[in-house]
């Protein structure tokens, strides 16, 4: 993920564009993807419809540091309103995230358009569940009769991971030793290596196991299996992966910030 798009890819993608001859172009992606979408929508005359979905005000400072944190939010807010202002129609996926096209002064009035999930993607197989816990057991032995709290994401610092940290310790000082909790962490990311540093640092690594990337299928399993969804991200236009847990019947706890408390109906 997070591939970069070079300015010298236009005339390419311009040409598979009029090969497709779309009616529409769908702004779903900031940055140059959606900036040669934009540009190729002007330059033919087409619609444009932009989905904001990612708050980079709170993003950018994460990817670069060296930048002034007022610095940092501007250009995100900067970023966003550059589509907004030029999409003749604004999907937002929660509530909260069509207010802050309100806030950001466009005039443009967002439609609500949660994503969806698919249903058929959280059918899982007894079988195959027993598999995957003993695999699991036998890769993480010390997470064997422990209460399993689950994250699931994209391991990046916006996602506020190092919170579940301090969580995990407070939520063990509370518990006897037979019923101790630890904490999984599915996903990658370029938080991955920081993120090991911290668990070793603070001396966690038999209490907190990184499974690294899962494929979605997988995931379901995941959910079926461990005991509380954690969920620490303040900055999500949505949290889907709440949505999913909980799809699963699997208890949620998460931070009440944007999407994620609409999603949840907190």
């Amino acid at each position: 993920e997070d591939r970069l798009l070079r300015f010298r890819s236009w005339f390419a993608i311009k040409q598979i564009m009029d090969k497709f001859c779309p009616d529409i172009i769908h702004i779903n992606s900031e940055w140059l993807v959606g900036y040669f979408g934009v540009m190729y929508a002007r330059h033919r005359n087409k619609p444009c419809i932009f989905t904001f979905h990612t708050m980079w005000e709170d993003y950018i400072k994460n990817y670069a540091p060296f930048v002034m944190e007022t610095v940092s939010r501007k250009i995100g807010r900067d970023l966003v309103k550059f589509y907004l202002k030029r999409a003749d129609y604004v999907l937002a996926p929660t509530p909260r995230i069509a207010e802050k096209v309100r806030e950001y002064g466009v005039e443009a009035k967002p439609a609500l358009l949660p994503t969806g999930i698919a249903s058929c993607d959280f059918q899982i197989e007894e079988e195959r569940c027993d598999r995957v816990r003993e695999g699991l057991f036998e890769r993480f032995p010390n997470m064997r009769n422990k209460k399993i709290l689950l994250f699931a994401g994209r391991v990046a610092k916006e996602k506020n991971i190092p919170f579940l940290l301090s969580v995990l310790k407070n939520v063990n000082r509370r518990l006897p030793e037979q019923q101790k909790a630890v904490l999984l962490i599915a996903g990658d990311g370029v938080f991955l290596p920081e993120l090991t540093t911290l668990i070793h640092e603070q001396g966690l690594e038999k209490d907190i196991f990184c499974l690294g990337y899962v494929e979605h299928q997988y995931l379901a399993y995941l959910y079926s299996l461990t005991d509380v969804f954690t969920f620490p991200s303040k900055t999500e236009t949505q949290g889907l992966v709440t949505l999913e847990a909980m799809t699963m019947g699997l208890p949620v706890v998460a931070i009440g910030e944007l999407g994620t408390k609409d999603v949840m109906q907190g």
